[in-house]
């Protein structure tokens, strides 16, 4: 007799069911993805024109979409891009909205704060999942000296990055910029900051040009949760104390110039009582300081006595001497010497190294193996009646000389 065998397949009306009931519970998988995906929506600039009275979401995409109109519809969800099709600058009729979702703006474009109106804010003090990042745009005329509805008022004229923020910029210029009441000409910082590839020009801390406050082109305040700096050249930028870079919280600096900023007091890098700063591979050239006169031209360290706040290797100063290039509160001096972790003071520079036509170093100017310390150059304010000095390294705080201490500063409400 023979034996009937089962067969361990299953039968096709059998394989029919157990895909239908798997395509049952898949389909919710299905749909939150394909929802997720049409979620992340580029918005294109299709027009210069800035009309706050007129703006809304709903005009992008469309013909009429403005800068204003794309930032309101990216911050309806997370992860979506905005970028132009225009050439002409955008010249703003009043702050523009925060960013508060993480966002892609990508240029080129030029956006104009028109000498009245802070350009861009990221966050609003409840942190933002992602990135923000900023490129190849150029931010310029950003001014929050004025306008008493911006809740960035006094600060960053052309970017304010909220607590919880994270902003990433490449290849970006900001030019004639204007913080207001504090700091930060061109970009205040109380988040995240990461620059790349990016250029300052002529950007003020403080209400006017050159500037009064602190930061002429970017300020780190206290509790900032980072700040790196790379491949970035400041040049011509103006504030009482750090003309380039004022900072109060941690930061790093690598491969930047800086060319002719100048201090109100000192310190075209100055850290503030509760910083640290570490600085590879950059120049600077040119700048200038009131405090001394002309002391402490690139760097001011007045970080507590606690904190070894200045960190500087594999740089170049055009000053002759270290205190030409850096003055400090530390006990024991934490500035840059000639010869020292590959530091070079280049005593005058009768090249002159920096071509501010081509932006770059002389090829013709190489770096001196060690600078003589002489006579100050040429660039120098001579004073008549040189203030007295009883170490290079950690000079006196002179009556005469203006104060280096830490101003009082506001804070803006979130």
């Amino acid at each position: 007799m023979s034996r009937v065998v089962a067969s361990s397949r299953p039968s096709v009306s059998r394989l029919f069911s157990l895909l239908l009931a798997n395509l049952v519970w898949l389909a919710p998988l299905f749909l939150f993805t394909a929802t997720a995906a049409s979620a992340q929506t580029t918005y294109t600039v299709t027009t210069a024109n800035d009309d706050p009275t007129t703006a809304s979401a709903g005009n992008c995409p469309g013909a009429s979409c403005s800068l204003r109109d794309a930032i309101l519809a990216s911050n309806t969800g997370a992860g979506n891009t905005i970028n132009f099709s225009i050439t002409a600058p955008i010249q703003l009729g009043s702050y523009l909205p925060s960013i508060t979702e993480n966002t892609i703006v990508t240029g080129p474009a030029t956006i104009s704060g028109m000498n009245a109106y802070g350009v861009f804010a990221v966050g609003s003090g409840t942190p933002i999942t992602g990135n923000v990042t900023i490129s190849s745009v150029t931010v310029e005329n950003g001014n929050r000296s004025a306008d008493t509805g911006d809740p960035a008022l006094g600060f960053g004229g052309g970017l304010f990055v909220y607590p919880g923020a994270t902003v990433i910029l490449s290849g970006d210029t900001f030019t004639n910029n204007i913080s207001g009441t504090d700091g930060g000409g061109a970009i205040l910082n109380f988040g995240t900051l990461n620059v790349g590839n990016c250029t300052f020009q002529g950007n003020a801390g403080g209400t006017a040009s050159p500037g009064t406050g602190d930061g002429g082109a970017i300020e780190n305040y206290p509790g900032a949760t980072g700040l790196t700096v790379a491949d970035s050249t400041f040049i011509g930028n103006t504030a009482e104390l750090g003309a380039a870079i004022f900072s109060e919280a941690s930061f790093t600096v690598t491969n930047s110039t800086f060319y002719e900023n100048a201090n109100g007091d000192a310190g075209t890098i100055t850290i503030g009582t509760t910083g640290t700063a570490t600085v590879t591979n950059s120049t600077f050239i040119g700048n200038t300081a009131v405090y001394g006169p002309n002391e402490g031209v690139d760097f001011l360290d007045d970080a507590s006595a606690t904190i070894p706040g200045l960190n500087v290797t594999n740089s170049v100063m055009d000053a002759a001497t270290t205190l030409d290039a850096c003055v400090t509160t530390q006990t024991t001096s934490d500035c840059p010497t000639n010869g020292t972790a590959g530091n070079v003071m280049e005593a005058g520079s009768a090249c002159p190294p920096w071509d501010s036509t081509a932006g770059q170093r002389k090829p013709s100017c190489p770096f001196p193996a060690a600078a003589p310390r002489g006579a100050p150059a040429s660039r120098r304010i001579t004073p008549a009646t040189p203030p007295a000095r009883t170490s290079e390294a950690s000079p006196p705080i002179s009556a005469a000389a203006p104060p280096m201490s830490t101003p009082a500063r506001s804070r803006p409400t979130f």
